[in-house]
C-alpha cells in the first residue's frame, strides 16, 4: 500500500487530506504496508520467539532446580534488601532479611517469576497466527517481549563492542562463577524486585493514584499492575522510571552502564504499561538469565549452543531495532502532540 492509497483513517475512519502521513483527527500514523516483507518479519520474529520461549522454560527450570540449595543457604544466612531512589546515592537499604524471612522472600520471588511466565504464555493466544505471518490487533506478549529483547540485545552488543574499540572496559560487580548459586539468586531477585520497585512503584502507583483522585478513568488495581495503555502520563513516568533504573546500577557498575540500562528500562516500562507487570518481568528475565543453563550445568556444548542462539537473536534484532525505534518516536509524537492514548484495544500502529 502506498501513502496515496489512504483515503480514510484506519483507526477513527475520518477522511484524510491527500499525501497525509498522520490523521488530523486522531494523530494515527499512516504507514505504507508492504505485506510480503511484513509477513516475513512477523514469521522470523515469531519462530525466534518460540525458540526463546523454550529457553525461558529451561531457565525457569534452573531457577526451580537451585531452590533447595538456596533455601538452605538463606535459612543459615540472609541478604540486604535495597531499593532504587531518584536521589544520590540512588540505592538505599530497606532492611536486612535473615533466616526464614529471607527464604520466604526468595520463594515469593520464585512464585512471581513462575506466575509471570505462565501468564506470558496464557495471554499469547494469538501467537499461532504470528507463526504463520499474521499479526493481530496487537502482537502477542511473547512476540513483543522477545522481539524487543532482540532489539535491545543488539544495541547492547554493538555498544560494548564500540567501547572495546576505544579501549574502554566497563566494570562489573561479579564474576560468572558456575559454583556461586548466590549469583543466580541475585540475578533472579533483581528480575522481580527491580520491576516491582522501578515499574510498579514509579509507573503503576502514580497512575493508580491519578485514578483514585478522579483525574482519569480506570481501575486502580489494573493501573498498579500495568496494562493501561500508553498515554501522556505513562510516557513521562516511563522515562522517569528508566532514569531511576539506570542510576540505581551506578553504585555497583560504572557510568558506562547507564545508557544501555536506561534503554532497557524504556523497553520494560513500555511492556509494563502496554501488557502488564508480568511482561516487564519476563523481559528482565531474558537479560539476567540468558546464559543460566550453561552456567548451571557447566556444559561446554550447551554454552556453545547458547552462543550461537545469541548470534541469531542479534541478527533478528536488526530489523526490530529499526521498527521499535521508529514506532517509539511515532507513538510519543501521537500521544504528546495529539493526546491519543494508545490503549490495548486500538493501537495497531504503535509497537
Amino acid at each position: 500500500m502506498r501513502w496515496e492509497d489512504y483515503r480514510y483513517c484506519p483507526r477513527c475512519g475520518g477522511s484524510l487530506p491527500e499525501q497525509s502521513r498522520f490523521c488530523p483527527s486522531c494523530g494515527c500514523a499512516l504507514q505504507p504496508q508492504h505485506e510480503d516483507t511484513r509477513s516475513l518479519l512477523v514469521i522470523i520474529g515469531a519462530w525466534t520467539s518460540l525458540l526463546m520461549a523454550a529457553l525461558l522454560a529451561a531457565n525457569v527450570y534452573v531457577a526451580l532446580a537451585i531452590s533447595p540449595d538456596l533455601t538452605e543457604i538463606l535459612l543459615n544466612g540472609g541478604y540486604t534488601l535495597v531499593a532504587s531512589w531518584p536521589l544520590p546515592p540512588f540505592l538505599i537499604e530497606v532492611m536486612r532479611l535473615e533466616g526464614l524471612v529471607a527464604a520466604a522472600s526468595y520463594w515469593a520471588v520464585l512464585g512471581i517469576l513462575v506466575l509471570s511466565f505462565t501468564t506470558l504464555l496464557f495471554r499469547s493466544r494469538t501467537f499461532m497466527q504470528e507463526l504463520g505471518g499474521k499479526i493481530s490487533e496487537r502482537p502477542s506478549p511473547l512476540y513483543a517481549v522477545v522481539t524487543l529483547f532482540c532489539a535491545l540485545l543488539l544495541f547492547d552488543i554493538v555498544y560494548y563492542l564500540l567501547l572495546g574499540q576505544y579501549g574502554i572496559q566497563p566494570g562489573t560487580p561479579f564474576t560468572m562463577d558456575p559454583n556461586d548459586q548466590r549469583l543466580l539468586f541475585s540475578l533472579l531477585h533483581a528480575v522481580v524486585w527491580e520491576e516491582i520497585n522501578d515499574r510498579l512503584l514509579f509507573i503503576g502507583l502514580p497512575i493508580a493514584l491519578l485514578i483514585l483522585a478522579g483525574r482519569r478513568e480506570g481501575s486502580p488495581l489494573k493501573a498498579l499492575l500495568g496494562g493501561t495503555g500508553v498515554g501522556r502520563a505513562e510516557i513521562i513516568l516511563i522515562f522517569l522510571s528508566s532514569a531511576v533504573f539506570a542510576l540505581s546500577h551506578l553504585p555497583a557498575w560504572d557510568e558506562w552502564k547507564l545508557l544501555p540500562t536506561f534503554l532497557s528500562g524504556l523497553g520494560m516500562g513500555y511492556l509494563f504499561v502496554r501488557y502488564g507487570l508480568y511482561a516487564s518481568i519476563m523481559l528482565h528475565f531474558c537479560f539476567n538469565y540468558l546464559t543460566a543453563v550453561p552456567l548451571y550445568t557447566g556444559s561446554f556444548p550447551l554454552e556453545l549452543l547458547i552462543g550461537l542462539f545469541i548470534l541469531l537473536l542479534v541478527f533478528v534484532g536488526i530489523p526490530y531495532m529499526i521498527k521499535y525505534s521508529r514506532a517509539g518516536v511515532v507513538t510519543m509524537y501521537r500521544v504528546l502532540r495529539h493526546g491519543v492514548n494508545c490503549d490495548e484495544s486500538k493501537d495497531r500502529q504503535g509497537f
